[in-house]
């Protein structure tokens, strides 16, 4: 916790206590006509501690948003994930098969840009069940 969370923290703490404290201790150490202008001085002082942690919310969102999302990709996974679908659907393994005797090399050449295709497939799985 950084100082200027300690002061708001204090901040809040000061005005439970004296917003909590009742009015007839309030009013005996205060002349009377004093005492609607104390309520302003309040009120006016939660006002602007209130704007200063809505800025201070504003610039760590400003902060946060600038942040890029980085989603690691892991090769292997994307592999093991073609090697299941390739096991799971023989017509998905056979077209893979025919277009690797067919091309050659492309499609082994290929093959590191489908593993890593998969891999983003499942990391945005992981994304959208919150394992982020």
């Amino acid at each position: 916790m950084d100082d200027r969370e300690k002061l708001s923290r204090l901040d809040d703490l000061v005005l439970a206590e004296i917003l909590s404290t009742p009015d007839d201790v309030i009013l005996a150490g205060i002349a009377p006509g004093k005492i609607d202008a104390l309520r302003q001085e309040i009120t006016t002082a939660r006002i602007k501690a209130g704007k200063g942690r809505m800025a201070d919310a504003k610039a760590s969102l400003v902060i946060d948003r600038a942040r890029p999302v980085v989603v690691s990709l892991d090769q292997a996974r994307g592999a093991t994930a073609l090697k299941a679908a390739r096991a799971q659907d023989r017509t998905l393994d056979q077209k893979l098969t025919m277009a690797a005797r067919s091309g050659g090399a492309d499609y082994e050449a290929d093959r590191p840009g489908i593993e890593e295709d998969l891999a983003e497939l499942e990391a945005w799985d992981d994304e959208d069940r919150g394992e982020r």
